[in-house]
């Protein structure tokens, strides 16, 4: 995983209690290769060539990146009109558009600008990322990318998505920031690199993913789980290593997907988000519980028809 997503939902609470005392205006010139349009989180900047109705895409992400955390039973963030951190120009009627830090709950995070490129080539030679979608919290972490781009999304949390998939890679994005803003204002501990194992986090954003834009895929990722787990042992030896799991990025969505299927089966929806802090046992850092996630791993090998580990 990319370093700057793997540490973008760690900074959210100190980079917003940085922007809570200090206004950033940033502004960009006119000749950049986007257009911007507002939203309710930020800014939605379409690489030309741009979308035609911005209204339209702006209601439509709106909409999904609400439909994140009400599907998780959590209210939505709101932009703090008193704490603008940054003035961008481009907005698609000439003008130029001001970007507010949000709140939610106790939390202040950036406002989010989602960069929406024309395909996966002009994606990855604008970020120089081997990635055409991703997130970040620091421009700086694209150490090559165009320097339109380091300023564009400089003061903001980033989400880079691709035209033909810009809608449910924003609904991932959204789903695996929604978590860690939970788990760092809930859980009461320190949301490091020894957060809740990609398994998980994958889980959460293909269920999250399937249910928002309505992709089919439960009984396939049953049937990719099933047959990965007749090859392979799940790691258990290693204090804090369970559910850390050598497999292909489709392969872990699919086992992540059934993982996190089967806790929605024990807990159900409204106890989940709780039951992951619990999990982490309240320690300086979000290590889960070892004996925990063996109970886990029983039930969640039981419900595909396995026996006990």
């Amino acid at each position: 995983m990319k370093r700057g997503r793997t540490i973008w939902l760690a900074a959210i609470v100190l980079v917003g209690a940085a922007i809570a005392v200090s206004v950033l205006l940033v502004t960009r010139s006119s000749d950049e290769p986007y257009v911007l349009a507002a939203w309710d989180y930020g800014g939605i900047a379409w690489v030309e060539p741009a979308a035609m109705s911005f209204e339209e895409v702006a209601g439509t992400a709106t909409e999904l990146a609400d439909g994140v955390f009400e599907l998780w039973g959590l209210a939505t963030p709101n932009a703090i009109e008193d704490v603008r951190i940054a003035r961008k120009a481009g907005l698609h009627d000439g003008g130029s558009l001001d970007l507010y830090a949000l709140g939610w709950m106790e939390a202040v995070t950036p406002p989010v600008i989602v960069v929406v490129f024309p395909d996966r080539e002009s994606s990855m030679a604008a970020s120089g990322s081997e990635s055409a979608s991703f997130a970040t919290t620091y421009a700086a972490d694209l150490v090559s990318a165009a320097p339109w781009l380091t300023e564009l999304i400089g003061a903001s949390v980033a989400i880079l998505c691709t035209a033909d998939r810009w809608q449910e890679q924003l609904v991932s994005e959204m789903a695996e920031w929604m978590v860690g803003l939970w788990m760092s204002e809930q859980c009461r501990c320190t949301f490091g690199e020894a957060r809740l194992p990609e398994l998980v986090v994958k889980g959460f954003v293909a269920h999250t993913a399937g249910s928002l834009i309505g992709r089919e895929g439960s009984a396939e990722a049953v049937t990719i789980t099933r047959a990965w787990m007749e090859e392979n042992e799940i790691p258990v030896q290693n204090e804090g290593r369970e559910l850390v799991l050598n497999a292909e990025p489709d392969v872990l969505s699919a086992l992540g997907q059934t993982f996190v299927a089967y806790l929605l089966e024990d807990r159900g929806t409204d106890e989940l988000l709780d039951v992951l802090c619990a999990w982490q046992g309240f320690t300086m850092y979000c290590a889960p519980s070892r004996a925990q996630t063996l109970r886990w791993i029983d039930g969640w090998r039981t419900s595909l028809g396995f026996e006990d580990g």
